[in-house]
């Protein structure tokens, strides 16, 4: 990606583009429609513009594929723990494969692409809806090293509560400068299905609502900070409304870091605070 971006920097040709630009036009660079493919038609290499085309494709055609499949284990998963609907736990009799599952996130991104038919803001959209897992699953460390302290563990994490600290906060930062109104429509998606979890859980939903609750807040204050944030972030933006500038640079990334630490803290304890961390304890 490094080598690519230096390359194409430097073969950039602001006049001899098919829309002339004016030199140091990174505006009018950021609207091509076919960046690289337009930098080499510019340069005179038809044939490169050809290969970055092909490519581009190849790559969209990879992604979405590999995307679908890695959303059908996700279903597939939660099923067989018991925290979503029993029939994506099916395993198909020939190929033992997931089917339902994979039908099931087949059709959801189905739905996304063909109502967001912009490539751009449907890769915000599953880069938001990718990050806030990678965000619990660096929560989860601390809370299991707490909640399950004989469990095996042939490495272990230096620090786990730091480290792991720092990666919700990245990727909370991340989310964030996925730019309004992403940050709406993909908290907005997630949003959705936390009720739906919740009612599809075959047990101990209340117990369950505490220990997620964070969740909720969590997603409705990435919302609220991106709403309230700098004007800068907004792409693509389709709605009425933007970001109001009230937190503008640096101080949204301030507000942004406390708020996740705030709610790693509140996560955290609420998952270790339980009965059945305490019975653990006295069995150990």
């Amino acid at each position: 990606y490094v080598f690519i971006s230096f390359s194409f920097t430097g073969m950039i040709r602001w006049t001899n583009l098919s829309t002339p630009l004016a030199s140091g036009d990174w505006a009018g660079i950021g609207n091509l429609q076919s960046p690289l493919s337009d930098v080499s038609k510019a340069l005179g290499l038809p044939i490169l513009a050809a290969i970055a085309t092909i490519g581009a494709v190849i790559s969209t055609a990879g992604a979405g594929g590999d995307w679908v499949l890695l959303q059908g284990r996700i279903p597939f998963a939660m099923a067989k723990d018991g925290l979503f609907w029993s029939p994506m736990k099916k395993v198909h009799s020939k190929y033992r494969t997931p089917y339902l599952s994979l039908v099931f996130a087949s059709i959801l991104t189905m739905i996304i692409q063909i109502a967001i038919p912009n490539f751009p803001s449907v890769a915000l959209i599953a880069s938001i809806t990718a990050l806030i897992p990678y965000a619990a699953a660096a929560l989860s460390v601390p809370i299991l090293r707490k909640t399950k302290p004989e469990a095996p563990r042939p490495f272990r994490l230096p620090v786990p509560k730091i480290i792991a600290g720092l990666g919700f906060i990245f990727a909370t930062l991340l989310v964030y400068w996925a730019s309004w109104p992403w940050t709406l429509v993909g908290g907005s998606l997630m949003l959705i299905g936390f009720p739906l979890f919740l009612f599809l859980r075959t047990h101990d939903a209340r117990a369950q609502l505490k220990k997620t609750l964070w969740l909720l807040v969590y997603l409705v204050g990435i919302i609220t900070i991106s709403y309230l944030g700098d004007t800068n972030f907004i792409f693509n933006n389709f709605l009425p409304i933007g970001p109001q500038g009230i937190i503008p640079m640096p101080y949204d990334m301030l507000v942004v870091t406390i708020f996740a630490i705030l709610i790693f803290a509140w996560a955290y304890f609420a998952n270790t605070q339980t009965k059945e961390v305490t019975a653990t304890k006295e069995r150990i």
